[in-house]
């Protein structure tokens, strides 16, 4: 009688839940992996059912340290592109709506730090800023005492206004169809360097080894032109 080895058959496995299942690849993988010419990329997880498995064969591969690339079908409305494309005309309609204004600022695609950021937002909310408000050349919110402060602000509320806000808003004055609004969206991807961000948090999650999260920045490339 042939003895029964696991390389003439399959071996299967009880798990009393999903997260033992997994636990259980897991070592399988990595005991698979230390033998010599053996890779990563020799291993295949095939799944019947993605939506219960999927997100738990990923926390597993995670905390083994396995790296991997999975094709579930990731919801992308998270991802800062994403966010870009939904809140950029939003800023106008209602006039510079204060969620939607810093919404797009923390995409951290325009020329702001976050630090910057979370400044100014927290200088409007103080002193109730938002609608037109931004139009005006000068803000003169605060004491007398806090000058130091005011010029600080108003250099972000210009920095804001002119490479941000007066764009849009001197755009969305007239009617514009809908190929004109296709190419002012992506003009202003140029202007802000949105690409070669992208490309820099590829190369960065890359580098780290984080695959999910470098496949979502190519997703995200091809999102805007096939919506």
């Amino acid at each position: 009688m042939k003895a029964n080895t696991t390389e003439d058959a399959l071996t299967m496995v009880s798990a009393y839940n999903r997260e033992r299942e997994a636990d259980s690849v897991c070592r399988n993988i990595l005991a698979y992996r230390q033998q010599e010419g053996h890779r990563w990329k020799d291993c295949t997880i095939i799944l019947r059912d993605m939506e219960s498995y999927g997100d738990v064969l990923e926390k597993a591969c995670m905390n083994y340290g396995i790296p991997f690339f999975s094709d579930q079908r990731k919801v992308m409305t998270s991802h800062p592109l994403a966010e870009f494309l939904q809140v950029y005309s939003m800023c106008i309609v209602p006039s510079f709506d204060h969620d939607a204004v810093f919404r797009l600022l923390k995409t951290d695609f325009a020329p702001f730090t976050r630090e910057e950021v979370d400044r100014l937002e927290n200088y409007c909310l103080e002193y109730g800023i938002q609608g037109t408000a931004w139009l005006r050349d000068t803000w003169i919110y605060g004491g007398e005492d806090d000058a130091e402060r005011r010029a600080v602000m108003q250099d972000l509320h210009d920095r804001v206004l002119h490479q941000v806000l007066r764009p849009i808003y001197d755009f969305c004055k007239l009617p514009h169809r809908g190929q004109e609004w296709s190419e002012f969206l992506f003009q202003t991807m140029q202007d802000w360097r949105i690409p070669e961000q992208l490309k820099q948090w590829y190369d960065e999650a890359e580098a780290r080894g984080d695959v999910q999260e470098s496949a979502s920045h190519v997703r995200s490339i091809n999102m805007p032109f096939n919506c």
